[in-house]
C-alpha cells in the first residue's frame, strides 16, 4: 500500500499560556499517521502532545537553542479531532503542524542537528524500508524544503517537509535559508505491507 498525505491543516500560533490546539478539517481515518511537528519560546521548556484518542510518541525532540518537538500516532481512531500541544513553560511564542498520512506501518528511525548556516540538515540516517520521511527545520530565518521534498507546512519562517523513498537507504532531511542559527528534526516510517501480495506468492485463490 502506497503512502499518501491524507490532509495537513495550515499551521497555528499562539503567544501566550502553556497548550496549543489544532483541529483536522476531515475526519481522521481509522489505522493512519498523525506526525506533529512544534516549536515553542523559551528556551528549556519540553512539549509534549495529546488529543482525545491517540496515544502520541515522541521521534525527535530538542531543549535549546529553542524547543522544538516532531511526535506521531500510529494507527490512530477515526472521526473529528484535535491536537494539542502542552509546553512545560509558559510560551512568548508557540507552533503547531499536524499532518495525517496512509499507508504506514510503524516508526522506523530519525536523526537530529543543530548549526549555523546556509544548507541545515538532520544528518544523514539510513532506512529499511520505502520509508515516509518527514523533516521539520526552526531557524532565525526562512527555511525552504530540500531536493526532493515537498512542503507540509511553513509558519514564521519555519518549515516541514516530507517525502516518500523509492527503496531503503541513507536519507536526510534537508533545508535551505540565509545564514541564520537552525535546529532540524526527522522521523521515517515504514510503510505498511498489503495482504494480498503474501497470498499471491502462496497462489492462494488461484484456481
Amino acid at each position: 500500500m502506497a503512502i499518501v498525505l491524507v490532509q495537513n491543516p495550515t499551521p497555528v500560533s499562539g503567544s501566550s499560556g502553556t497548550t496549543l490546539s489544532q483541529s483536522f478539517g476531515s475526519n481522521n481515518t481509522a489505522g493512519n499517521l498523525i506526525v506533529v511537528c512544534a516549536g515553542v519560546d523559551p528556551s528549556g521548556a519540553t512539549i509534549s502532545c495529546a488529543d482525545s484518542r491517540n496515544t502520541y510518541l515522541t521521534a525527535q525532540s530538542k531543549s535549546t537553542p529553542l524547543p522544538y518537538y516532531l511526535g506521531y500516532a500510529l494507527s490512530i481512531g477515526s472521526g473529528a479531532n484535535t491536537v494539542t500541544i502542552t509546553s512545560s513553560l509558559s510560551v512568548a511564542f508557540s507552533e503547531l503542524f499536524i499532518a495525517e498520512f496512509s499507508g504506514v506501518a510503524s516508526y522506523d528511525l530519525g536523526a537530529q542537528s543543530s548549526g549555523t548556516g546556509t544548507a541545515p540538515t538532520s544528518g544523514s540516517f539510513t532506512t529499511t524500508g520505502s520509508d515516509l520521511v518527514v523533516g521539520f527545520c526552526g531557524t532565525g530565518a526562512s527555511a525552504s524544503v530540500g531536493s526532493g521534498f515537498t512542503q507540509l507546512g511553513y509558519f514564521n519562517g519555519d518549515t516541514s517537509e516530507y517525502l516518500v523513498q523509492s527503496s531503503s537507504g541513507s536519507v536526510a532531511a534537508t533545508f535551505t535559508t540565509s545564514t541564520a542559527a537552525y535546529v532540524v528534526l526527522a522521523a521515517s516510517f515504514k510503510p505498511t505491507t498489503p495482504v494480498f501480495s503474501r497470498f499471491a506468492l502462496l497462489g492462494v485463490g488461484n484456481s
